[in-house]
């Protein structure tokens, strides 16, 4: 609760006081604040007395209504987004039954038995985090004898309680207040003659106040006034010359906060259409932090600095080209990232050349984000379908996908793109570490040995995460379906994983499962020799079921033909599906790259709103960056904007000293831009829907990369059970399991989310699995493919999860769900695929050279005449197929760019 007349400084002072006057307590002396007990008689004996003469200018003064409003508790005024405010006024009277011993005054006394010795006028400025004295008057007769010295420590610790009861009301942890500003005038205000001027100035100085180096004035502070010009701004240091600066965004959000308080804070309109509102805003473009003045005279700054802010724009209004323009084709998560990367890291560069020159012209910057389809976010889709949650992630709801096909989900959200964090370490890790309120929950973990498991990391260790049960870890939470039954797969060292004797059926499943593991183990070795350089002893390029003919067949061990096909299918499902191929076409080459550069462990996770929360923050980015650059930075997204071609203009050459690239839009849109990042999707790039010509036709060794890379398509079909309508209750294995690896079904992974009304599950389909039920679709006379798909779905699982034991469905003869979606990625025409996987022949190339060779991949990255980049997932150099890869493809082009774009 504010209180300051009680305070130990207000005390304090008032004894100073009177012995600076030579009076005894009996005299009376009071300090009487008007947020405490507001007086509206002594407040106007106090405007008129002392206010109005020493202040004769009335657009240099505060309004005494305006005061009032803010003061008088009877207003019944909704100021909770304004200013507060506070009037100490220090008064003498003959002594009276109304007066408190203790020197308090209590608002009941008689104005005309009151002497006004001197008042402090201040403000407490909510949204800035700073307190500003505003007024500080000493009546004639008592002036030259310390009583401002006296009362300005008061007022500050008033300033310091204003902001502990706004900012810190329910918290115990306490901030400072970021600065105690002051109002001036200059020599040439003429509201008195310079030489008084000059003493206020030492007055102040005296009472550690300094000037800052910022251009400043007051806003019309009446209706119908003009603003004050002659006026300068100081901040308090005490007594410690060693402060030379302070940030100046704290004294631009004072200026914002300021300006809103007199124009109103639902008007963002008129306040930055005033010309001093823009040469603030260059200001602090220009210098990051404003300089302090330690010494007398003060002198004004703001003329100078307007003169030098129309000196600036006007070198550049003599450029060709008044902005930077760069291009970002493709607004998915490495186009996005692209983006804010590019724009984050072209601020800091600002910012760092300001501090070295302040007296250089900055270029802005203009990102022109282009997306074909009507939506942001690409491949990392997700339907948000609970209401609750729904409206947080429409903060520009023309970017965000909805789908009324999925809302039966409800309040399930529906991922119809990735869906995993897989591992930690990575840039989405430190996402969403960098966000507390993201809950996390962990999926299933493949860490092949316990201490593989990274337990200790900062990830894992988050607060807002919910790791898997110690249940789910003991009896697995990963099953493997073959041949018509279930089976835990746990860890190598697992004790529980012994076999029982005459256990025949679990001991050769457990055989098959040892010599897939050794096999992808065997991968690794030939990652090894890549990195290592030793290409003599590379094995050839070759797909992973020709690698797995080879080692069947070299074996000591006889391994039947029955057992091979396990095999094979087993190694399909697990690893070349999840890597989004066939076992016909995952190539060893970048499979063993891949799997030697995997370094965020096997742990994976999903967040709660399934990567909508990733969409959400960097669509809010994008406007938070637009609004602070104050235009130095203009990032627009233009969705349903497909482009068809990217080349170069003749009449382009030698504007700005380099060819500038022509983007050309299927609505016929042509944008000429310095620098250009593609991140479409690989299959987009292998269909030729971008044209690339003139001096940016892409390269031989870059469009032999693009064909030869595969990425295939896929599906995810979801469905949800409800508790009661479908099946009876959750099964333990419903509970507990957190994925099925199925091989030789159609669904060859399924993954499960639940509560406790109902169970999520997803069935990932992808390359040969869906090639199969396509033919099942064409094969059944013209049923519709997500029919066919729900039919397969369903029966699959039914032959998991039915138990000889227990009823599970309601209706056990022909089970039903509560609702069911197909996505078919193929269907997209601005996808065509899930992702790009380790393909045959795509690995290390030249082998005849000498020195070390590179991957195909290796040129997708590289880019084309210092003005184009290709980003994503596909042409990420050390890992694929992930939303991590295609993140930090995006960072790193964004980066690389940026170093090739002057300021």
């Amino acid at each position: 609760m504010y209180s300051i007349t009680s305070s130990i400084p207000a005390r304090e002072a008032l004894c100073g006081i009177s012995q600076r006057l030579a009076i005894s307590r009996q005299s009376n002396l009071h300090l009487a604040s008007m947020k405490e007990s507001f007086d509206s008689e002594l407040l106007a004996k106090f405007y008129n007395e002392l206010m109005i003469p020493n202040f004769p200018l009335e657009d240099e003064r505060d309004d005494l209504d305006d005061w009032i409003y803010c003061l008088d508790p009877d207003q019944k005024q909704d100021l909770s987004r304004y200013p507060t405010m506070d009037v100490l006024i220090l008064c003498q009277q003959q002594s009276n039954d109304n007066n408190d011993a203790d020197g308090d005054y209590n608002g009941s006394t008689c104005t005309s038995s009151v002497t006004i010795l001197a008042g402090i006028a201040f403000e407490y400025y909510r949204n800035a985090q700073v307190g500003l004295l505003s007024y500080m008057v000493v009546a004639a007769d008592f002036r030259q004898l310390g009583i401002l010295r006296e009362l300005h420590p008061v007022a500050c610790h008033a300033m310091e309680l204003l902001h502990q009861e706004s900012i810190h009301k329910d918290s115990t942890v306490i901030s400072p207040i970021k600065a105690i500003l002051a109002e001036t005038n200059t020599v040439d205000a003429g509201d008195v003659p310079p030489e008084i001027v000059r003493k206020r100035h030492e007055v102040l100085y005296r009472l550690g106040y300094r000037h800052l180096q910022f251009p400043y004035v007051q806003p019309p502070l009446a209706e119908n006034g003009e603003s004050f010009d002659d006026i300068m701004l100081l901040v308090h240091c005490g007594q410690d010359d060693k402060v030379t600066t302070m940030e100046t965004d704290i004294l631009y959000d004072y200026v914002v906060d300021f300006y809103q308080s007199v124009f109103g804070y639902d008007d963002d309109i008129k306040y930055k259409q005033h010309w001093y509102f823009e040469l603030v805003e260059w200001f602090r473009i220009r210098r990051s932090k404003t300089n302090i003045s330690q010494e007398l005279p003060w002198e004004d700054v703001t003329t100078m600095l307007q003169s030098e802010m129309k000196e600036s724009r006007g070198q550049r209004s003599n450029q060709a080209e008044s902005s930077k323009h760069v291009v970002v084709v493709g607004a998915g998560i490495a186009g996005l990232v692209a983006t804010v990367t590019l724009a984050e890291e072209y601020w800091k560069k600002v910012h760092e050349l300001d501090d070295k020159d302040g007296q250089s012209a900055v270029r802005p910057l203009k990102i022109s984000l282009l997306e074909a389809h009507p939506f942001v976010g690409g491949r990392i889709r997700t339907f948000v379908t609970d209401p609750a949650h729904g409206e947080e992630f429409k903060t520009v709801n023309a970017f965000v996908a909805e789908c009324d096909s999925v809302k039966n989900f409800s309040p399930w959200p529906v991922p119809v793109g990735a869906e995993f964090v897989h591992g930690v370490g990575s840039m989405i890790n430190k996402l969403i570490e960098d966000h507390d309120d993201w809950m996390v929950q962990e999926t299933f973990d493949l860490c092949v040995e316990p201490d593989e498991y990274p337990s200790q990391n900062s990830f894992v260790q988050r607060q807002n995460s919910l790791l898997l049960c110690p249940e789910q870890r003991q009896k697995s939470h990963i099953q493997l379906f073959l041949d018509g039954q279930c089976h835990p797969i746990l860890r190598k060292d697992d004790p529980t994983k012994s076999i029982k004797n005459g256990d025949v059926q679990v001991g050769r499943k457990v055989a098959l499962m040892d010599r897939v593991n050794e096999i992808w183990q065997n991968l690794q070795y030939i990652g090894e020799m890549m990195e290592t350089w030793k290409l003599e002893n590379l094995p050839r390029d070759m797909s992973l079921e020709e690698y797995v003919n080879e080692k069947l067949n070299s074996c000591n061990d006889v391994v039947s033909n029955e057992d091979i096909q396990k095999i094979k299918q087993l190694l399909e499902c697990m690893y070349a599906n999840t890597a989004g191929t066939s076992l016909e076409h995952l190539g060893i080459h970048e499979a063993s790259r891949e799997e030697n550069n995997w370094e965020y462990t096997e742990c994976n996770w999903r967040t709660q709103h399934v990567f909508a929360e990733f969409i959400e923050y960097y669509i809010s980015r994008i406007q938070q960056v637009n609004d602070e650059s104050r235009g130095l930075i203009q990032i627009k997204i233009e969705t349903s904007c497909p482009v068809t071609e990217i080349g170069s203009s003749e009449e382009s050459k030698g504007k700005c000293g380099s060819q500038l690239l022509r983007v050309q839009t299927k609505a016929g849109k042509t944008m000429l831009c310095e620098k250009c990042i593609v991140t479409v999707p690989l299959s987009i790039l292998k269909s030729r829907a971008i044209r690339f010509s003139d001096d940016f036709k892409l390269p031989d060794k870059m469009q032999m990369a693009i064909d030869k890379i595969q990425m295939f398509s896929g599906m995810k079909a979801h469905l949800l059970w409800k508790i009661g309508m479908d099946i009876v209750s959750l099964t333990y294995r419903m509970k507990t399991t957190e994925i099925f690896f199925c091989p030789g079904e159609i669904f060859s992974q399924v993954w499960l989310r639940r509560d406790d009304t109902s169970v999520f599950l997803t069935g990932f389909c992808v390359a040969n699995c869906r090639d199969k039920l396509l033919g099942l679709v064409s094969g059944r006379g013209g049923e519709p493919k997500d029919q066919v798909a729900r039919s397969l779905f369903l029966d699959q699982l039914q032959r998991m999860f039915d138990s000889h034991n227990e009823q599970i469905f309601i209706n056990p003869e022909s089970p039903t769900c509560s609702a069911f979606a197909l996505h078919d990625w193929s269907d997209d025409e601005y996808v065509q695929g899930i992702y790009s996987s380790p393909s045959v022949g795509a690995g290390w190339q030249d082998l005849e050279r000498e020195g070390p060779t590179h991957p195909l991949r290796h040129y997708l990255a590289q880019p084309i005449k210092e003005s184009l980049w290709l980003a994503g997932e596909h042409a990420n150099v050390t890992t694929c197929a992930t939303v991590q890869s295609a993140m930090e493809s995006g960072d790193r082009a964004a980066k690389e760019l940026l170093q090739t774009l002057s300021l």
